[in-house]
């Protein structure tokens, strides 16, 4: 009649003081990753330089092109507001992916970190073009019809 009573935990397989052994799988799996994300960002730079575009590239590895400054009497995007933000999503070959419009608050994960991490440089009222690697757009499970790993570049309005 033990099987119906609850056993007790087990103690790790390593002897006292000793470290686990490492998870091979997880230990490969970032690897790839690592990689993946390399290679996204060298893409990327390709792409950059070949459009003659004025981009700037930020922090979180996303590129910036700002089209219109929008309203520069007003702050910038702040945190605290409630922004209307419309996206139309690309490959990096010109084929529309996605195009999203949704009410958005900064910092809130409601967006890609992409356009959540750059849209605190706009104004108002602003247009910019993003290139943005798979990792801080729709990252390895894709969304929004964006297929996963995918480089993106984001018509970004804030209206």
């Amino acid at each position: 009649m033990t099987a119906c009573v609850p056993q007790a935990p087990q103690r790790p397989s390593t002897r006292k003081g000793a470290k686990p052994a490492p998870d091979s799988t997880q230990l490969a799996l970032m690897e790839l990753n690592l990689r993946l994300a390399q290679a996204a960002d060298e893409e990327l730079v390709r792409y950059v330089q070949a459009s003659g575009k004025a981009f700037a590239l930020y922090d979180n590895h996303t590129w910036m092109c700002v089209r219109d400054k929008g309203d520069d009497t007003l702050p910038h995007l702040l945190p605290e507001g409630q922004w209307v933000v419309h996206m139309e999503v690309y490959d990096l070959n010109g084929k529309r992916l996605a195009d999203i419009q949704r009410q958005y608050r900064i910092g809130k994960m409601e967006l890609p970190p992409a356009v959540d991490d750059c849209v605190v440089y706009l104004h108002p009222r602003a247009q910019a073009l993003l290139a943005a690697p798979w990792y801080m757009a729709f990252g390895a499970a894709g969304g929004d019809g964006v297929p996963p790993y995918t480089n993106v570049l984001i018509d970004l309005k804030i209206l």
